[in-house]
């Protein structure tokens, strides 16, 4: 009998290490009989927090929220919200090939057979960074999709855009950049001046890190 091991769903940030941890049975020469792996991953949360090895330019820091915000504003259903957002991640390569960008756009090989979308690989960091405001992994944000959307229409929010107490919480940023209207279409990895500061304030905010000190 094959051995094999699962895991649940309640944690994005152990749904990410334990992705990793996948990733590497794949490699065939990874080794770590000293147990460093951990040291190196806490530390890199500390220096660099909200980011991996595997994300590739800070555009998609923006793309995400700004596919599923559109869904939000649409009002999608909740049982069609997964499989509109991965079509709208897959036009979004095309919409990069498009715009003559080749390096770093994720899945530009598997473009429709992708598995692993940008979604996923940047959905921690967002919360990291605070551009995602809902606390779960992806796959409880599917879950809670129609009964967000419910809370959403009918929340109070104050003059400075804040939820009242008793209403929902927004589920990104309330200042994110809006976004291009034909991202879909034709877009570019290269970040707009108002971009690039609302994400260097994104960094900032998290207090001293490398990372700060290298976007100031």
């Amino acid at each position: 009998m094959p051995s094999m091991f699962g895991w649940v769903d309640f944690a994005e940030e152990d749904r990410r290490k334990m992705a990793e941890v996948i990733d590497l049975f794949r490699e065939q020469d990874t080794r770590d009989e000293l147990g460093l792996g951990v040291i190196r991953d806490a530390l890199a949360d500390l220096m660099f927090p909200g980011t991996s090895t595997i994300q590739t330019r800070a555009r998609y820091f923006l793309f995400v929220p700004w596919i599923y915000w559109r869904h939000e504003e649409k009002n999608t259903p909740g049982i069609d919200v997964v499989q509109k957002a991965r079509a709208d991640e897959i036009k979004l390569i095309d919409a990069l090939v498009g715009g003559d960008e080749r390096d770093g756009v994720i899945g530009i090989e598997k473009r429709a057979q992708l598995q692993r979308l940008a979604s996923s690989i940047y959905w921690a960091g967002l919360g990291a960074w605070r551009i995602r405001r809902f606390t779960g992994s992806q796959e409880q944000y599917h879950r809670s999709w129609d009964a967000l959307l419910r809370r959403r229409r009918f929340a109070l929010v104050d003059d400075d855009n804040e939820p009242v107490d008793g209403s929902a919480a927004p589920t990104w940023d309330p200042e994110l950049p809006e976004a291009p209207v034909d991202f879909l279409k034709q877009t570019t990895l290269a970040l707009s001046k108002r971009e690039a500061e609302y994400l260097q304030q994104r960094v900032l905010d998290l207090g001293q890190t490398l990372l700060g000190h290298l976007v100031s």
